[in-house]
């Protein structure tokens, strides 16, 4: 009994310095993993405006008669996107806006050449 109460001391100190070493790997890890996630959103959001935003240059572009350069709202992943299209010499500007997960105005452009 002697030889166990000699080591009590030791024994709750390696489990305190245990303990505050997961502790510190999870306060780590949870700001981490959730800034991780709202840059993916981030980026799925950006990703599929440029394919729409893409798809609708195409419009404008292949079928001129019907182009309406008027700005319009879409809503896609509960974000409301603003599309707007301006003809420029032979280039016509296509560009989204909309606000990301940080709350800041992000904008894509894209330009397609109007063969004369």
């Amino acid at each position: 009994m002697l030889v166990l109460k000699q080591y009590n001391g030791f024994t709750f100190t390696e489990t305190l310095v245990a303990f505050s070493i997961v502790l510190m790997l999870v306060t780590t890890a949870l700001p981490v993993v959730s800034l991780l996630k709202r840059e993916r959103s981030n980026l799925d959001i950006r990703l599929a405006v440029g394919n729409l935003l893409h798809d609708e240059l195409q419009q404008h572009i292949f079928i001129p008669q019907e182009a309406d350069f008027t700005p319009y709202n879409r809503n896609m992943q509960n974000k409301s996107i603003t599309f707007s299209f301006k003809p420029t010499n032979q280039y016509i500007e296509g560009c989204a806006t909309w606000i990301n997960e940080r709350q800041k105005e992000e904008k894509v452009c894209l330009y397609g050449y109007v063969p004369q």
